[in-house]
């Protein structure tokens, strides 16, 4: 970078000089000349002439904007791979509901190694094991809101689960007071 400085002074008693300057900046050298010249007043004299050279070690400080950039970039790169982290962990959820959402629901068979025949579980097993399924949906359900999944996914999640267990006999009360309230939420909007 190149800068020329011109400048011109007049005083009392016929006092009068010029000025002039340049300098020369490449990295971290910079080459500076300066000369102040009488015009009128004093006599005599070639005026004063001024070089000089700097060096600069180390890196040039960056400004305190240029840091505040700095971090905000690394802010929104950690937000970002966060944001990424949170929407894999929101599909595997909604996969998860949708596998047990979606579950066949015909009545359980187990294999009795001893007699070598196959019975029908009890009733009572396989509504525990469908009122289990029920609350797991459920569990993950809450998992998803509580990251932040949207109120038409909300809606969607709870309807069927509502749909599958409720059909088979399932207390589903909780997800319809959910369904509710996403009802009442999207109603205020």
């Amino acid at each position: 970078m190149a800068l020329l400085v011109e400048g011109l002074a007049f005083g009392t008693q016929d006092y009068a000089s010029g000025s002039f300057g340049a300098s020369y900046r490449f990295k971290n050298f910079q080459l500076d000349y300066a000369m102040n010249l009488p015009i009128q007043g004093v006599q005599g004299t070639y005026g004063n002439q001024q070089i000089s050279f700097t060096v600069r070690f180390g890196e040039e400080p960056t400004s305190r904007l240029e840091g505040q950039i700095a971090d905000e970039r690394k802010m929104r790169l950690e937000a970002e791979s966060k944001e990424i982290e949170l929407r894999n962990e929101q599909e595997q959820i909604r996969t998860q509901i949708r596998q047990l959402t979606m579950e066949n629901t015909r009545p359980e068979f187990s294999t009795n190694n001893e007699q070598n025949t196959t019975e029908i579980n009890s009733p009572d097993q396989s509504i525990k094991k469908k009122e289990y399924a029920y609350k797991l949906s459920m569990k993950y359900y809450r998992r998803l809101v509580e990251n932040g999944t949207t109120i038409d996914d909300r809606r969607t999640m709870i309807e069927l689960i509502i749909k599958k267990y409720g059909k088979i006999g399932i207390d589903v009360s909780l997800a319809q007071d959910e369904l509710k309230t996403i009802n009442n939420i999207n109603s205020s909007r």
